[in-house]
């Protein structure tokens, strides 16, 4: 997604599901305990895909560049962790990484708290993931 003084990484390619806690995940949001259903006929966890961005949704627009940001010349990248729910809604979004300017952090963790995702799917049903989204503000895009 590319707009005026902004530009984002390729997003899809960090978008992951954390598949080492996914039982935690389950437990912390919506009751799933990683073992009930989650298990093929063996007992081995089936395989997750991962979450996504819904494409060419409103809610997902690109964060704003924060006007004194942009006049004081400031930019850089935000590396951003969202706990997407099984609906596809994000539930926590947390800096991972700073740019180094909160303003600039501030604006995107506003923006993907808006974002809606495609859940992660385990054995065909949704389930609780991470993604992580990074978010890179430039002035000379």
């Amino acid at each position: 997604i590319i707009g005026e003084n902004r530009t984002f990484d390729h997003m899809l390619g960090y978008l992951y599901a954390d598949t080492g806690n996914l039982s935690q995940l389950g437990q912390s949001f919506d009751g799933l305990s990683g073992t009930e259903s989650n298990a093929d006929a063996n007992g081995a966890a089936a395989p997750i895909v991962p979450p996504r961005l819904v494409a060419g949704m409103d809610t997902n627009r690109a964060p704003a560049y924060p006007r004194l940001a942009r006049e004081r010349g400031e930019q850089g990248r935000v590396l951003l962790r969202v706990n997407v729910s099984a609906d596809g809604s994000p539930i926590e979004v947390a800096v991972v990484q700073t740019s180094g300017h909160p303003s600039l952090d501030s604006a995107a963790l506003a923006a993907i708290r808006e974002w809606r995702f495609v859940p992660a799917m385990q054995a065909g049903r949704p389930v609780p993931a991470e993604a992580d989204v990074p978010v890179r503000f430039r002035l000379d895009d």
